[in-house]
């Protein structure tokens, strides 16, 4: 930016010289952080001031750009002018970059290292007057890795600046010139390695040579390595917005190094794509995986494994009350499908937990042909069709369990009966179609579906102890039952669960919501990712309490009351935790 003396003569309405700060900026406190002359890139602009009344419309416009420059009489204003009073200016023997320019110019043959004859005879200026040329040649200029070639530089004698094309300069040289308000860069245009930079405080960006022990020099020859390190490691979209803007200056305009400690300290999870694996067939892939459930079933089973086929979307379920039961429960399986569908099970995904990852699965696998797919460690993406099976599976049990008042002891039934749902509904996995449709080409029939929970009246004649005794009593609908074209019904003042055809429902009633009210947390343990922590509650009635023990959690805003108690003298001690939000 040149400094030029105000003429005190004409009005200045706005500040003489850019960038303009909007009014606001002048109260900023000063900035704690070295700063570069020239930000912000695009400096504030501010609003045209209308022309007074008083004045003409020509004087108004001259006040509008006296901030600009100061009037002057001796210099030029336009092009042509600029040309014709050429001859005032002392001839120099610098190079200069100018990119209006289509050869290069020099007005000394002597920089010519090897001078030929050349077909162009004359050259246009900028005002339309044409410039002899006595001849032509070539010359290099030095750069810190190779030489930079002016090819079929144009002998001018009446030109006084040396002029290089800098259109004609790239593309010789096969390099990239980068300006900026210090001077310029020449770069390699493939690699992005700095071959030299030249400062300049003149109007007009000369080639000077570099003092390599300037503090410009030195940062333009900093390794973007260097720069990584110096700015904390920062990502790449911030480093190349930095070099794209010449806050920083290094041979590559691209962050491309690899960093070990962004590895160690920025290494995230890489994005899973989409699966594009097609089976053609039943049992080409089987999805295999176990849930645990928080509390023990009415009949004793904690876990249950889910068998999903890939092709269908059919879905068996097995209860466990062991995990050691897997693999028995596997190879009934196994037997079932080679009997019923006369196919063997090909590939089989499922993750590595040791009720999979054991030797008797392996020799298994082994003997018949079994492929194993397992997913990796703490990666439970990789084993997505049947976790989502799972969610599915347990959002039916949400839906039945409350519906029907029951008690969470009465999962296994629930699970049974949103089995046998999911295999008759419709999917748009599988373009609406249902798994039974797939698996057994036939069209399921839903007629002969009941509400799950709901009263019932199976007929009891055969078991009557004698000819006066009930027909029927009140039992409650648990589902269907596997091997028999019937229903589950669970007789409420016994207990017992009878499997019978001629069974007459009432789906306006449901006996348990008379005598079990379920709480909002009962069934929260169906949910992912359940915290048994928050979900215990203390008994009714605490007998012989102890001073509680109080923890809270600042940042969850969580109080914990622990307390000791003894319910009765052959039960031992135990402890009641209670939580309170606050």
């Amino acid at each position: 930016m040149s400094n030029r003396s105000h003429n005190p003569t004409r009005p200045n309405f706005w500040p003489p010289t850019p960038p303009y700060w909007p009014p606001w900026w002048t109260s900023a406190p000063p900035c704690p952080y070295p700063t570069n002359p020239g930000w912000p890139p695009t400096p504030w602009t501010p609003p045209q001031r209308p022309p007074t009344p008083s004045r003409s419309t020509h004087a108004a416009a001259e006040d509008q750009q006296a901030h600009l420059t100061d009037y002057n009489p001796l210099e030029p204003t336009d092009i042509a002018a600029a040309f014709q009073t050429m001859t005032m200016d002392v001839p120099d023997d610098n190079w200069y970059m100018d990119s209006g320019a289509t050869s290069h110019l020099s007005s000394d043959a002597g920089k010519f290292t090897s001078p030929c004859a050349t077909s162009i005879n004359l050259v246009y200026v900028g005002n339309g007057n044409r410039v002899p040329v006595l001849g032509s040649g070539h010359t290099t200029l030095p750069s810190s890795s190779r030489p930079l070639l002016l090819n079929n530089i144009l002998h001018t004698p009446h030109i006084l600046k040396n002029l290089i094309s800098v259109r004609k300069f790239t593309s010789d040289n096969c390099v990239s010139v980068t300006f900026d308000s210090f001077g310029f860069s020449v770069k390699d245009y493939k690699t992005g390695k700095l071959l030299s930079r030249h400062n300049s405080t003149g109007p007009l960006y000369s080639l000077t040579s570099t003092s390599p022990t300037s503090a410009s020099a030195f940062l333009s020859t900093s390794k973007s390595e260097t720069w990584h390190y110096r700015l904390g490691h920062p990502g790449s979209p911030v480093f190349d917005f930095l070099v794209s803007r010449n806050f920083i200056s290094c041979n590559k305009a691209k962050q491309s190094f690899f960093c070990h400690s962004c590895q160690l300290a920025k290494h995230k999870r890489l994005p899973f794509e989409e699966s594009t694996s097609i089976t053609l067939q039943p049992f080409d892939l089987l999805h295999c995986d176990l849930w645990t459930s928080p509390l023990l079933s009415k009949t004793g089973y904690k876990y249950y494994m889910v068998l999903l086929d890939d092709y269908t979307h059919f879905t068996w379920i097995f209860p466990l009350k062991f995990k050691s039961e897997t693999f028995s429960k596997f190879q009934q399986f196994h037997k079932y499908i080679q009997t019923q569908f006369n196919k063997s099970i090909k590939c089989f995904q499922c993750d590595m937990g040791g009720e999979f990852d054991n030797t008797h699965f392996k020799s298994f696998a082994n003997k018949t042909g079994l492929q194993f797919r397992f997913s990796c460690p703490q990666t439970s993406q990789q084993n997505g069709k049947s976790e989502r099976m799972i969610r599915r599976l347990n959002d039916l049990m949400m839906s039945l369990l409350p519906h029907a008042s029951l008690p969470p002891s009465y999962w296994v039934e629930a699970l049974h009966t949103a089995a046998y749902l999911h295999n008759i509904l419709p999917s748009k996995l599988i373009n609406f179609h249902t798994p039974t449709t797939l698996l057994y080409h036939k069209q399921p029939s839903y007629s002969h579906l009941r509400t799950f929970g709901c009263g019932c009246y199976p007929n009891q004649n055969a078991t009557r102890p004698h000819k006066v005794a009930p027909r029927s009593t009140l039992c409650i609908f648990l589902g269907y039952p596997p091997n028999f074209r019937g229903y589950r019904c669970l007789e409420v003042a016994t207990g017992k669960v009878f499997l019978s055809r001629h069974v007459t429902f009432d789906e306006s009633t449901f006996p348990f919501s008379k005598s079990y009210k379920p709480t909002q947390n009962t069934y929260t343990f169906l949910e992912p990712d359940p915290s048994p922590l928050f979900n215990f509650h203390p008994p009714s009635t605490i007998h012989t309490p102890v001073q509680p023990q109080e923890i809270y959690f600042p940042s969850l805003r969580i109080l914990l009351c622990i307390y000791s108690i003894d319910i009765n003298e052959k039960s031992p001690r135990e402890f009641i935790i209670q939580h309170y939000h606050l």
